[in-house]
Parts: structure tokens; sequence; C-alpha cells
């Protein structure tokens, strides 16, 4: 919808066709006398293993890496036991606008315990932070990192074993 408005858009979901999870990139294309005038819309899906390759294929063991989309759901996990779960308690208003487009044909996330991590991307945190937390879970002291991937609707978060991390700084 917001290309045929004008405006370049960006999303993940699962094709309706395929049932498999795609990065879906519009573009109005103008009439060419005209560039005010919309004569098309060029949509462009690219698949998970393409994004999957960039962003994976240089972690070592102890590092966890997750891409997320605008509501904090997890589209791209080093640790695919966490697809599709969503880092925090998800807002009223997310869950509705994910229920509502059906972008991953389910009503359900399962909610991790990254919740001030969470309440970032639901306000719709432009930047980048790093915090040291305890993680309850498997009893480990962690270095978890949180970034806007640019323009598009996306969050990188990088989550890495202290004791890792602390051995790799003191060989360096």
């Amino acid at each position: 919808i917001s290309a045929v408005k004008g405006e370049p858009f960006t999303t993940v979901a699962i094709g309706v066709t395929s049932n498999e999870l795609g990065y879906y990139f519009s573009h109005p294309i103008y009439e060419p006398k005209d560039d005010t005038k919309i004569a098309g819309v060029a949509v462009v899906k690219l698949k998970p293993e393409n994004i999957e390759a960039a962003l994976l294929n240089h972690l070592t063991t102890g590092y966890d890496i997750y891409l997320t989309d605008k509501h904090g759901i997890i589209i791209l996990p080093s640790d695919s036991d966490k697809y599709l779960q969503s880092l925090g308690p998800l807002s009223d208003s997310s869950l509705k606008e994910l229920i509502h487009s059906n972008a991953y044909n389910q009503k359900n996330f399962e909610s991790l315990d990254y919740g001030v991590f969470m309440d970032e991307i639901q306000n719709g945190y432009e930047g980048s932070k790093i915090e040291q937390i305890k993680d309850d879970h498997d009893d480990k002291d962690e270095l978890i990192a949180l970034s806007k991937v640019k323009e598009f609707p996306f969050y990188i978060m990088f989550e890495g074993d202290m004791t890792i991390i602390d051995r790799v700084s003191i060989k360096s």
C-alpha cells in the first residue's frame, strides 16, 4: 500500500502462496513522462537464506544473533528454537497488528526474557545499545547489543557469553 502511495516499503511475512518466510521490498514505478504519476509498483521477495548467509556464517560458539521485525519478533535466529518468538511481551497494539496482518500465520508468540530490549523496539528505538545482563535461563553473564538496521523495519540483537568475550578481549 505504501508503494502505491509513492513510498518505498519493506516488510517480512510468510508468503500466502509459498507459505515460506520472505523479505519483501516494494518501490513505486513512475510514468516516464510524468514523475508525479505512479504507473505501478515493483516488488522483490528475498529468501531468508540470502540474509542468513550474510549474518550467521561468521559466528563462533558462544554467540547468538537475532534479526527481529519492528515488533520484536525473531525472524532470523542463530538458534532455530527461537524462530518467531518475541524478545519480550508484545504490546496490545503490536499483537493486534500482527494478528490483523497475519504476517506469520499465528496468533501466539512465545516471549523470551529480553524485556528492556523489547521495550526499546516497541518504542521505535533508532540507535544502538549494549548492556551486560545476568541470564537467569542459563545462569550466565552475557553481553547484549541491539541495533536498528538503518531505515529498514528490522533490528539486530547480539548475545554473547561474557566468559568468551573476556577471553577474546584478553587475547587482543
